[in-house]
């Protein structure tokens, strides 16, 4: 008996190890910055759930890594209203993200980046394809 409960234990502390219990702190931070700069209502209600429930991987349009928790992939498309005003992206708001291979945000009305905070800024994930 006793040497299944020191099995148990032993699976219980490996499992911490290489299974994550949801996103990354400075990652779900990261998201609820970018959801305000969105500004958009339609985003917003998109993203309702975004910053209540507190797992982001669990968010709409997020994808995490299950073993590390990491944001490899965001697909933003389409979640501004295509009739609302243009809007200039902030690039560096994804730099957080540093697992991020994935980032769609065609579909936004984005007229295009700030300056100094450009697409340039995107160049530093560089697991991002």
């Amino acid at each position: 008996m006793k040497e299944c409960w020191i099995m148990v234990m032993m699976i219980l502390l490996l499992k911490e190890s290489w299974c994550s219990d949801g996103c990354l702190e400075n990652e779900r931070i990261a998201l609820l910055q970018i959801k305000s700069h969105f500004n958009s209502s339609s985003f917003s209600s998109f993203t309702s759930a975004w910053g209540i429930i507190a797992d982001c991987c669990s968010w709409v349009c997020v994808y995490c890594n299950s073993t590390t928790g990491h944001v490899v992939k965001l697909s933003l498309y389409g979640v501004r209203s295509k009739e609302g005003d243009y809007w200039y992206l902030n690039a560096s708001l994804f730099l957080p993200f540093q697992q991020l291979s994935y980032l769609s945000l065609l579909e936004n009305n984005r007229a295009g980046c700030i300056k100094n905070e450009g697409s340039e800024e995107l160049l530093k994930l560089s697991n991002l394809e």
